[in-house]
């Protein structure tokens, strides 16, 4: 079952940060830390409509099929509910309206 959880996400280069509710428990695996994102995050992270440049266009294979998003390793910290936080990489989506946390 899906899970929300309040959630801080932080960019230690530009001190941008973000509160959220994210989704926990969604089937959404990987082998390392990461938060899919919507573009309004994205915007409020200083992180869209101009993309860093060490940003990756990569193809996720989602339950609509493949989705292009945008993968940015290991730019970012994330606490859960004040707790400690960890080191994230963030994927910016196009399509998805809510902050999904991986399994991993």
């Amino acid at each position: 079952m899906a899970v929300r959880v309040n959630l801080e996400i932080l960019l230690p280069k530009s001190n941008s940060r973000v509160k959220a509710v994210g989704l926990l428990n969604t089937g959404f695996e990987g082998e390392t830390a990461e938060v899919l994102i919507p573009l309004k995050f994205a915007e409020r992270l200083k992180l869209w409509p101009k993309l860093p440049q060490n940003v990756e266009v990569r193809n996720f294979e989602t339950p609509a099929g493949l989705t292009r998003m945008y993968y940015l390793e290991d730019i970012a910290e994330a606490s859960v509910e004040g707790n400690a936080s960890v080191k994230c990489s963030l994927i910016i989506s196009e399509a998805e309206h809510e902050v999904l946390l991986n399994d991993a």
